[in-house]
């Protein structure tokens, strides 16, 4: 079970890096790269800049997907494109959308 982050007025004591007990994510304005302040990486989503719509589609940038390579700027060192952002997950299931609701008989 994760340990709960700090208030808003811990976080700004913290040193630059997050000190000994976060990393730099603990400074992040999403709650999805603040729940990974705690991992022993220095992670840098995207060098030194904040996370936003011109690099990705995040939750706050429209309400629809990206088509692929619409998000240019947020390209790696190395060329490589969309690894971030644009549809948390697509699955397909077998299983019915709605739940069956079972009693025990009486």
């Amino acid at each position: 079970m994760r340990q709960p982050l700090p208030d808003a007025a811990a976080i700004a004591a913290l040193p630059p890096d997050g000190g000994p007990e976060f990393n730099r994510l603990i400074f992040a304005s999403s709650p999805y790269l603040r729940q990974h302040a705690r991992n022993p990486v220095d992670w840098r989503p995207w060098g030194e800049e904040a996370p936003d719509c011109d690099r990705a589609a995040f939750e706050g940038c429209g309400a629809t997907t990206s088509p692929v390579g619409a998000h240019r700027a947020g390209a790696s060192a190395y060329g490589v494109e969309d690894l971030a952002g644009n549809a948390w997950e697509w699955t397909s299931s077998r299983y019915p959308t709605r739940r069956r609701v079972f009693q025990k008989p009486v």
